[in-house]
């Protein structure tokens, strides 16, 4: 293998990262870079009762059921502008979570090439 080569032999390989940033309850990020989607985990089906301005308006959005023993909702934050913050809770069938949580949106870095 050459110096400019990787593991995988494509020379100046550009890193892409995830476009997905995931929160549990186990795991609760605090903050996201902008663009990414915030993918809130739970293990029963629930509601996340969320916000991106400072709770003025609010929205419910059902947890998607994968067939793999965990629920999920995604949250775009493409459109909210850097500095803001994504505030959400939980609502099981038997009640809310009982907090609210936030992650705040920090500006995007640029991608970098990796040799």
């Amino acid at each position: 293998m050459n110096k400019n080569s990787t593991a995988f032999g494509a020379p100046g390989k550009t890193k892409t990262g995830n476009a997905i940033e995931m929160w549990t309850f186990a795991h609760q990020l605090q903050r996201i870079a902008q663009g990414k989607t915030l993918r809130i985990i739970t293990d029963q089906a629930a509601t996340s009762h969320w916000s991106c301005d400072g709770l003025a308006t609010a929205n419910d959005t059902e947890t998607r059921d994968p067939g793999i023993g965990c629920w999920f909702v995604d949250l775009p934050s493409k459109n909210f502008p850097a500095g803001a913050s994504i505030v959400f809770t939980v609502r099981w069938p038997e009640g809310w979570a009982g907090e609210d949580f936030q992650v705040v949106i920090a500006e995007s870095k640029p991608t970098k090439n990796i040799l």
